[in-house]
């Protein structure tokens, strides 16, 4: 995880703690992880949906628009918890 992590840090980008969770989470499953341009754009979509104060608003969030299926069924509210299920 820290060579994922590093890339946002050496960036100059903020990580959102939320973010790394996701990033965890997603270590932990065996799942690829994004590509670099896609961590920094799905935390910002993080930081901005905090700042805009939609973030705590939500009971479940999903990003669909991925390059990773398994990424998508994630629910970055809660991971692990009403996850997607594909079906056919």
């Amino acid at each position: 995880m820290a060579g994922f992590t590093n890339w946002l840090a050496a960036a100059g980008i903020p990580i959102d703690d939320d973010y790394q969770a996701l990033l965890e989470y997603w270590l932990s499953k065996g799942y690829m992880l994004p590509t670099f341009s896609h961590q920094i754009a799905q935390n910002n979509l993080l930081r901005t949906l905090k700042n805009i104060g939609v973030w705590d608003k939500m009971d479940i969030f999903y990003v669909l628009a991925n390059d990773n299926r398994d990424i998508a069924r994630t629910n970055w509210k809660s991971p692990g918890s009403f996850d997607c299920t594909e079906v056919n």
